[in-house]
């Protein structure tokens, strides 16, 4: 086969781009850092980039949700803190309450005082963080407890509030009951926070189930007669209703500092886990500046070189011309 000066001309002309290319290449990897610039790069590798910051957007979504659920926790923690002085300022009444020296004026300065840490517990209970019902459960835009008067007595009367201030129905109570989830991990969803329901009933030491509305409704009642059995009935057991609800908290606490434990502990674990995918990461997409600066240093000389000699095997003669 015949090889003319027009095939070697192609030929060198083909390689000459080629180089171009290359060099073209190398310099937008070195500009912009990243070895995969589009998907025709490397079709393979630009999926798994693709998978990868896929996974770092989905881990940072999950510690924000950790964030706020950490966030919910604290706010829960410290209303349950309010709500277990209130209730230890409560119990410290009624034992003032059943001194045999204090008569009807001191009970009615017990009454007064204890009524407004009555009221004082259901505005706890209808905290709000973030626009939302700490302890309405999924029920988060309706207030929890209905703080009113009870029109028999004139007595302060903590109910369950449901919608627009109508009494509570049952769906609405399982909708209290049910517990905020978020989802923290890869396939991993955990439930935080309290709800009203958890607080408001409990057993005492007998593990008889009590409602801590109707303990407080009788303690004020018991406060207004004048029946000895009825004020003996606020040191024995209204108090140790008192104490059972008292240790209901304390044990909701205990919950709430585990399940913050458990945020904590998955922060760092997502932590860890989006450092090592940024590191397959890098690993894949991630210029080495000095390889890439000699490369292209490498193929800007062959380019030259290229060049020159394409000059010098390429100049036409005389019989270039006559053929």
């Amino acid at each position: 086969m015949r090889i003319t000066n027009g095939m070697t001309h192609k030929n060198f002309n083909h390689n000459l781009n080629k180089s171009l290319e290359r060099m073209a290449k190398i310099d937008e990897q070195l500009n912009t850092g990243k070895l995969i610039n589009r998907v025709s790069d490397d079709p393979a590798k630009a999926a798994k980039i693709m998978r990868l910051k896929n996974d770092i957007a989905k881990n940072a979504q999950y510690n924000k949700n950790i964030v706020d659920a950490t966030n919910h926790l604290d706010v829960t923690d410290q209303s349950l803190e309010q709500a277990s002085d209130g209730l230890q300022r409560i119990r410290e009444l009624l034992v003032n309450a059943g001194n045999a020296t204090y008569g009807p004026e001191e009970r009615v300065a017990f009454k007064q005082e204890i009524s407004q840490v009555i009221s004082k517990f259901g505005d706890v209970m209808n905290v709000t963080f973030d626009g939302k019902y700490v302890f309405g459960g999924e029920r988060i835009d309706q207030k929890p407890i209905n703080n009113s008067v009870d029109p028999k007595n004139g007595n302060i009367l903590l109910e369950y509030g449901g919608k627009n201030g109508q009494p509570i129905t049952q769906e609405e109570l399982k909708q209290m009951e049910k517990h905020l989830k978020m989802e923290i991990s890869n396939g991993v969803k955990t439930d935080y926070g309290v709800n009203a329901r958890q607080i408001i009933e409990f057993e005492d030491k007998q593990g008889n189930k009590q409602d801590l509305t109707e303990v407080f409704k009788e303690i004020l009642e018991n406060l207004d007669s004048d029946d000895k059995d009825k004020q003996l009935e606020l040191t024995t057991s209204n108090l140790e209703k008192i104490d059972s609800a008292l240790n209901n908290i304390i044990s909701l606490r205990g919950e709430v500092g585990a399940k913050q434990n458990r945020m904590e502990d998955a922060l760092k674990r997502n932590d860890e886990e989006k450092f090592n995918i940024k590191e397959i990461l890098s690993s894949i997409e991630d210029v080495d500046f000095a390889e890439k600066t000699i490369d292209y240093v490498t193929a800007s000389t062959m380019y030259t070189a290229s060049l020159q000699a394409s000059s010098k095997i390429m100049q036409p003669t005389l019989i270039d011309y006559l053929r």
